[in-house]
């Protein structure tokens, strides 16, 4: 039996170490235990950036697809430095349980709703995106609103159709982009009730956003439906990046 780690696991563990080890030092904890939240920003977006908050997400989902060796791999290095940032909290405890709350608060007002994924940009908690299978007008505010009130640190929610998977960061921003008319789609809610852990709150508040991302009947076909290339040609590009990327950077592949 090889107890050895295998190639991914040492380039996770590599890689956490590179990141933790230039950012977790001890002037910047010292800087850190002087704020009020105690939380890392440039380190979280440093761990953001090397593609570590998704390890154990499946790829279908926008994540790595690796598991929990993995996982405590990660954590072993935070260990090291005592950096202050939740990594136990977000990839252990939070992000899946407040997604299924969320759909539960979210259903109990909209009930064709599908699914509600947590995104790695918003650390699985301040950011979300709802997909709602046939959707009637005044759905995605009410969608939103419910929510905003379910999970006081969710800051900006985007509503998307059946055919955008909602844990696919890439498609979420194409239905952002090219479904979306600002002056009618964009919701902003100022001086909201927020957490003290929320980076950019002031005296407890934060504006939340709302984005309604769903196709709209009176809107222009080009801006609904997507344009791909051939399928053949689509597999063929797939294949190579799955044979010649190493695992952490293909979570965007689908």
């Amino acid at each position: 039996m090889d107890f050895n780690f295998d190639e991914a696991q040492q380039a996770v563990s590599e890689s956490a170490a590179g990141v933790f080890g230039g950012l977790a030092t001890d002037a910047s904890a010292e800087e850190v235990e002087r704020t009020d939240d105690r939380f890392d920003e440039r380190l979280w977006a440093e761990l953001a950036r090397a593609n570590l908050l998704g390890i154990a997400v499946p790829e279908d989902q926008g994540g790595s697809g690796l598991g929990l060796t993995e996982v405590c791999l990660l954590l072993q290095q935070q260990g090291k430095t005592v950096a202050p940032v939740p990594l136990w909290a977000t990839l252990v405890l939070g992000a899946l349980p407040i997604a299924a709350s969320l759909l539960s608060a979210i259903s109990a007002v909209v009930p064709n709703v599908r699914d509600v994924a947590v995104t790695e940009a918003g650390a699985g908690r301040t950011d979300i995106v709802v997909q709602i299978a046939d959707i009637r007008p005044g759905q995605a505010r009410r969608a939103m609103f419910a929510a905003f009130a379910a999970v006081s640190l969710v800051k900006r929610v985007t509503v998307v159709d059946p055919d955008i998977d909602p844990w696919d960061a890439v498609a979420v921003e194409w239905a952002r982009v090219n479904r979306m008319r600002l002056e009618r789609d964009l919701l902003l809610v100022p001086q909201a009730g927020t957490d003290r852990s929320e980076p950019m709150e002031d005296g407890g508040l934060v504006t939340k956003a709302g984005f309604d991302a769903t196709a709209k009947a009176a809107d222009r076909l080009e801006g609904v439906e997507r344009a791909l290339p051939p399928a053949a040609f689509r597999d063929t590009a797939r294949r190579w990046f799955t044979e010649n990327l190493p695992a952490q950077q293909r979570p965007w592949l689908k």
